[in-house]
């Protein structure tokens, strides 16, 4: 320091001008970090696990528009098994990675944050839309619309990684300017971290359940009233339930062999590890994301409502409720 000016503050006169916006007090963050942990490491499940986090961000840091993404097989796109705050769900829709802020986070495997509203990132949706329309995804998810605030003026995305590999996005947005700052992004990567620390532990514990065994038919009894008609094509496996699309690709593929296993040995009863060692499922050699799969489908059934269910009544294991009859018709 090689000079000082000292001064005598006589009087404070306000001029007018453009003022910076005055930002609501935040949550206290280590308080809520630690709960959050607390919550995600007590779940059991990977839907317990998704619904812990997605809770918190709502209770312990007001954050009320928030969705989780997972990564498929190849981590060339991601596809939503959980959201807050929006009209629907969205559980099923689908964006590619590198695409849009989700998908930028995703392929970059960094934090994105947004503090004001731009119009490149205004819909995160709009960018997955106008992929479609000029090519570049021509077999993503088109049926299922992605949710959204139609004008986010705050975004962050932020990657869950585990074993270097990219697991899903953590994605969640406000109509706040400025509503996320560092220390909130620092927060939610730190708990990002424990998710898929977590989210790798519970699918290697449902990994070495054993088989369930056989149970009695899924469509006796409750099963009443007129038949529910599913039908399913093998060409991307997409199953359609009374002509009302449900679900594509993997998911699709594993609701039809449950169905058909029911019809033919009268089975209700499954678990994960024999889905993984069935030859007639199309899982890729690494299948470890099977949970994420099936809480995917569980979720479309139950947005759905065509009265056929999934459920997780213990660890590594599934039942299928049927509360109509079943019709099976294959499409080719």
């Amino acid at each position: 320091l090689r000079g000082a000016d000292i001064y005598r503050v006589i009087d404070v006169e306000h001029v007018p001008g453009k003022e910076l916006r005055v930002l609501p007090e935040a949550p206290r963050l280590l308080p809520a970090i630690r709960k959050t942990a607390e919550e995600i490491a007590r779940a059991t499940s990977t839907e317990q696990l998704v619904d812990s986090l997605l809770e918190a961000l709502a209770h312990h840091f007001d954050i009320t528009h928030s969705m989780l993404l997972m990564a498929d097989e190849t981590g060339s796109r991601l596809f939503v098994v959980a959201s807050r705050g929006y009209s629907h769900s969205g559980v099923g829709s689908e964006t590619l990675t590198g695409v849009g802020v989700i998908g930028i986070s995703a392929l970059q495997q960094v934090p994105i944050r947004i503090m004001f509203a731009a119009n490149e990132y205004r819909y995160a949706h709009a960018v997955r839309d106008q992929a479609i329309r000029d090519g570049e995804a021509v077999d993503l998810e088109r049926a299922i619309p992605m949710p959204g605030l139609p004008e986010p003026a705050s975004q962050l995305a932020v990657p869950i990684v585990a074993d270097d590999r990219l697991r899903g996005v953590l994605y969640v947005e406000s109509e706040k300017v400025c509503r996320f700052n560092y220390d909130t992004e620092d927060a939610l990567v730190t708990l990002c971290n424990h998710m898929g620390t977590a989210l790798v532990a519970l699918q290697s514990q449902s990994a070495l359940h054993p088989d369930a065994p056989a149970a009695g038919r899924g469509d006796l009894p409750g099963a009443e009233g007129e038949s529910v008609k599913v039908k399913y094509f093998s060409q991307d496996h997409s199953v359609f339930l009374d002509n009302d699309y449900l679900i594509k690709g993997v998911a699709g593929a594993i609701l039809w062999r449950l169905l058909t296993l029911n019809a033919q040995e009268g089975r209700i009863e499954f678990s994960n590890r024999e889905l993984r060692l069935d030859p007639a499922l199309p899982l890729p050699d690494i299948s470890d994301n099977l949970d994420t799969r099936l809480l995917l489908l569980s979720r479309r059934l139950r947005d759905k409502d065509h009265h056929i269910a999934i459920d997780r009544h213990s660890r590594g294991k599934l039942r299928l409720v049927l509360q109509r009859p079943v019709e099976l018709l294959a499409a080719g």
